[in-house]
């Protein structure tokens, strides 16, 4: 069952990247036009697709132009297959079936966050829609509940949105904050939230004080540790 899940988990982290970057450069591409090397643009085949394999076939080179490809492609199909095994230990190979699609849009709204602090509505709209809807029917939760709960998470992030004058948070962590408040639908809402705080803190203040830079005014995205944060309430 590992190895069934560390398989889908790499297939779901090359789609999330897949996702992340069309469709902010071609939506009406994304689910038709076939995959293509950035560089040369040749059409890639499907064995120049498969996750983590093809990377190192190709000795991390483009089959038709040689030029590198980024390790971040198997790097992160490397973590989200790990993570998905790693869920699975902790509520089960089905329900982690269940969450993984959930998970993948997560996923690549923190990959676009951390690369161009900008993230797609409709796959924000998505994660929104497909979180109340794993409330609802995959844990159970009241309407209200989840409602109540939405609307504490939006509005954390929006007093800080309305007060910073956009310069602490952005409309999009609002609505990743309602999105957590729909997937939880209780006091676990606001430990996802402080726990992402906490993330950050541990994260990024010894990358700033090594690189010598001011921690003042700052920017960067957030969703990423939002995103962790959300992993790992799932897992515990």
């Amino acid at each position: 069952m590992n190895i069934i899940l560390f398989i889908i988990g790499a297939c779901f982290g090359s789609f999330a990247q897949c996702i992340q970057s069309r469709i902010l450069t071609d939506k009406k591409g994304l689910v038709y036009k076939r995959s293509q090397c950035p560089t040369c643009k040749n059409t890639l085949k499907a064995l120049d697709l498969i996750p983590l394999i093809s990377f190192i076939v190709q000795k991390a080179k483009c089959r038709y132009c040689l030029n590198k490809i980024s390790w971040q492609y198997p790097l992160v199909e490397l973590i989200f297959a790990i993570a998905a095994v790693l869920l699975a230990t902790s509520i089960g190979f089905y329900a982690t079936l269940v969450l993984i699609p959930l998970l993948t849009i997560l996923l690549a709204l923190a990959i676009q966050d951390l690369k161009n602090m900008y993230v797609d509505s409709f796959l924000l709209y998505s994660f929104a829609f497909i979180s109340f809807l794993y409330g609802l029917l995959f844990f159970k939760y009241s309407i209200l509940n989840i409602l109540i709960w939405g609307l504490v998470g939006y509005i954390f992030f929006y007093l800080q949105e309305l007060i910073s004058a956009k310069k602490w948070v952005g409309s999009a962590d609002a609505f990743i904050g309602m999105s957590i408040g729909f997937l939880f639908a209780s006091f676990q809402t606001l430990e996802t939230i402080i726990i992402s705080y906490w993330i950050a803190t541990i994260i990024l203040v010894p990358y700033y004080l090594i690189k010598k830079r001011n921690l003042k005014g700052i920017k960067f995205g957030f969703i990423p540790y939002l995103a962790l944060s959300i992993y790992i309430q799932l897992l515990i």
